[in-house]
């Protein structure tokens, strides 16, 4: 069955659109005729500007309809407006609703008037002269409140960002933790026996030294390679007798190492996050002379990925957006990486941290 797409533009049809609009036209003509006539009955007759095109004098009478009609458009926008407060709505909906009552009863008394010659009274007149007044009251306190809504929200929102830089400022500090990867050790028996040094964590550094003529491990069966040439490791570790171990685990940090400063490099060089290969990182590294597998470039590359976006995140907040204005892909665009679950995972995380942030501050 072939998918049926939505042909509208806009929320309502052209053809509403329209007949809203010639109504709204045809009524506030009828209607500020009619509210201009009420004007004069109570004494707006000066005449404020003369020999106007098409309507010829412009009498002080024919600003009743403009202030009635004038606020009953101000207060439908807010009231209808989706960034204002639930109680400027309220509010905007009270003096829309009221305004148009007062259009009605001014229309409605003034044909009744016109039509049984009825002279007005002295309250009626009272009424209508006090509609100038209570317009420019409703509409002033209207934008009060939309004013106060305003800053309370934008001081919230600078609140909620200040949480979120610093969050994503204290995530850029703070080192990300990472496992150490434990070698097999391929010494012989009497040299695991003498309680050979456990590996050490990848994140202590240590210089990168080439690797010796013993054979690579084979990392994507499990295998151990079986080393012939120890002669460097003993003579270092003569003490332990356990040169072969350590061999095993100097190799590993030296390839994680390695890959640190590949990845580096690269980037320092011009070369985009997004364009960034693990198994060219471990075919440079391998260059070097340093046993790297593909799998530890991935696992390497895709950590460092994390970095970027967040660096990405607190520089995107540094230009003022908010945590909640940025996707996902936006990250992935940048960074780089075939899936949206690390990025996803950065802005949930600094999302629920900011949040806490806010709360406890």
């Amino acid at each position: 069955m072939a998918r049926i797409r939505p042909k509208l533009a806009t929320p309502l049809p052209v053809g509403v659109l329209v007949g809203v609009g010639v109504v709204a036209l045809c009524a506030a003509a009828l209607s500020f005729d009619s509210l201009d006539a009420l004007g004069q009955r109570i004494g707006w007759t000066s005449v404020l500007v003369e020999d106007l095109p098409v309507i010829g004098e412009f009498k002080l009478s024919m600003l009743l309809p403009l202030t009635i009609d004038a606020q009953a458009a101000v207060a439908t926008y807010a009231w209808l407006h989706p960034a204002i407060s639930k109680r400027g709505q309220d509010h905007a909906q009270i003096i829309a609703i009221g305004s148009l009552v007062v259009s009605i009863i001014g229309n409605a008394a003034e044909h009744v008037m016109a039509a049984y010659d009825v002279r007005i009274s002295w309250w009626g007149i009272a009424l209508v002269g006090a509609i100038p007044a209570v317009s420019l009251f409703a509409t002033v306190h209207l934008c009060s409140l939309l004013v106060t809504d305003f800053q309370v929200a934008r001081a919230a929102a600078v609140k909620q960002h200040a949480a979120e830089t610093s969050v994503v400022e204290q995530a850029l500090a703070r080192p990300e933790p990472r496992k150490p990867r434990r070698e097999r050790a391929t010494g012989s028996a009497e040299g695991r026996a003498t309680g050979s040094a456990a590996p050490e964590p990848f994140d202590q550094p240590r210089d990168v030294e080439p690797a010796t003529d013993t054979p690579a491990d084979d990392t994507a069966t499990g295998e151990p390679a079986h080393d012939t040439d120890t002669d460097t490791d003993t003579d270092t570790d003569t003490d332990t007798g356990s040169g072969s171990d350590t061999s095993a685990t100097g190799s590993g940090e030296n390839a994680t190492t390695a890959v640190e400063n590949a990845i580096a490099h690269a980037v320092a060089t011009g070369t985009p996050w997004r364009d960034l290969n693990a198994a060219d990182i471990a075919r440079a590294v391998r260059g070097q002379g340093i046993k790297c597998s593909d799998p530890l470039a991935r696992r390497i590359v895709a950590a460092r990925r994390v970095d970027e976006m967040r660096r990405y995140v607190a520089a995107a907040l540094a230009q003022g957006r908010q945590l909640g204005s940025l996707h996902p892909q936006e990250l992935v665009d940048h960074a780089g990486g075939k899936s949206l679950d690390a990025a996803s995972g950065v802005l949930d995380e600094l999302r629920a941290a900011a949040a806490r942030a806010a709360t406890h501050n």
